[in-house]
């Protein structure tokens, strides 16, 4: 299985590698950003490659805390469920109850 997972990973990298390569052929035009205190030009495939590269960035930053508040309680849970399962936490079963 592990096989088939790496084989799929590295036909999604070409693939988005060889979409990389047309976007370069197809968008050499230069493009002039304005940032309106300054200004760049820069071809319009790095425009895009950056602007995406930023979103991806942001996401994942975006997502962070959910993911850290997520993974603490993931902490917390697994401490109670390891503290029942030595008979000192409140699931423990009654006898005769």
């Amino acid at each position: 299985m592990s096989k088939l997972l790496n084989l799929l990973y590295a036909l999604l990298l070409a693939v988005v590698l060889a979409a990389g390569v047309l976007l370069y052929v197809r968008n050499r035009e230069p493009v002039v950003v304005d940032f309106y205190l300054a200004a760049a030009q820069s071809s319009l495939a790095l425009v895009i490659a950056v602007t995406l590269l930023a979103g991806a960035v942001f996401g994942v930053l975006a997502s962070l805390p959910v993911i850290l508040r997520l993974k603490r309680e993931n902490r917390r849970l697994a401490r109670g469920q390891s503290v029942a399962r030595a008979g000192g936490g409140p699931l423990q079963a009654r006898d005769g109850g």
